[in-house]
């Protein structure tokens, strides 16, 4: 069998495999489709514990859940630049450390068994 052969096999081979998954997923978004469908007025249900009773508390509600969110994104920007910038020089004045001397010891044992 000529390589020229063979390779299209394999592409073909791929292809169809390739096709195949995207059918499967394709019928299983159809059955989960018929499984759950759509509401017609497009509403969500809310369970009566997590609605206020009050506009007002809604919208308080909502100031809280951002005000959390934005200090929640604050402390991991800050924490992130902590860690980025704390240690930025500390590893080139450490000098080799031990990753390094093992490996040119394996190296150097190389060339000696190698000669």
């Amino acid at each position: 069998m000529s390589e020229t052969i063979q390779g299209l096999e394999v592409s073909l081979l791929g292809i169809l495999i390739t096709f195949t998954a995207l059918g499967v997923f394709v019928l299983i978004m159809i059955g989960l489709q018929k499984l759950f469908p759509e509401r017609e007025n497009g509403e969500v249900e809310v369970s009566s514990r997590e609605a206020p009773d009050e506009p007002e508390k809604a919208e308080v509600m909502a100031q809280e859940e951002e005000s959390e969110v934005a200090a929640a994104i604050a402390v991991a920007l800050l924490s992130f630049q902590s860690q980025r910038q704390g240690g930025l020089g500390e590893a080139l004045n450490e000098g080799k450390g031990p990753w390094w001397s093992l490996h040119s010891q394996a190296a150097r044992h190389n060339r000696l068994q190698s000669r």
